[in-house]
């Protein structure tokens, strides 16, 4: 007993010692590649400072440089388009059902988005339904047999 006791406590010790390990260049940054890396956004920041009214539309309209490289997920949430978060809105229907659906509902507020969750959910639904069938078919299909 001893001996297992001894054994316990010494790789314990062992595997703790790896809690310990240290990370801190990963914690670490280089302020002036932060800087250099949003000065774009600093000049973006002072344009939109000088006059309040201006939207990306208008930046879109005269070709404004600062929003060239701009993807879609980003021009989206200049615009005010929201996007299902995490999954698109057959997912949330799939997945969640009835709730999935009303969530889409009350999120994107786009007939289009909420018959995608609705069709999500006619498919798990259908899924789930062929599952049971299969399930059952499969056990009566045991039972018969065993008596």
């Amino acid at each position: 007993m001893k001996k297992l006791t001894l054994l316990v406590v010494f790789l314990s010790v062992i595997f703790s010692a790896n809690l310990f390990a240290s990370d801190a260049d990963l914690f670490s940054y280089d302020k002036e590649k932060v800087n250099a890396m949003v000065a774009d956004l600093n000049s973006l920041e002072a344009v939109v400072a000088e006059d309040a009214s201006i939207t990306y539309q208008d930046l879109v309209a005269v070709d404004h440089p600062l929003i060239s490289g701009m993807d879609d997920d980003a021009a989206n949430m200049m615009n005010g388009i929201a996007n299902m978060p995490v999954l698109p809105a057959f997912w949330w229907g799939c997945i969640l059902g009835p709730v999935g659906i009303l969530l889409v509902y009350v999120i994107e507020e786009d007939k289009d988005q909420t018959m995608s969750a609705l069709w999500g959910c006619v498919a798990s639904a259908a899924g789930w339904t062929v599952f049971y069938i299969v399930y059952y078919v499969a056990i009566l299909g045991i039972w018969s047999t065993a008596y």
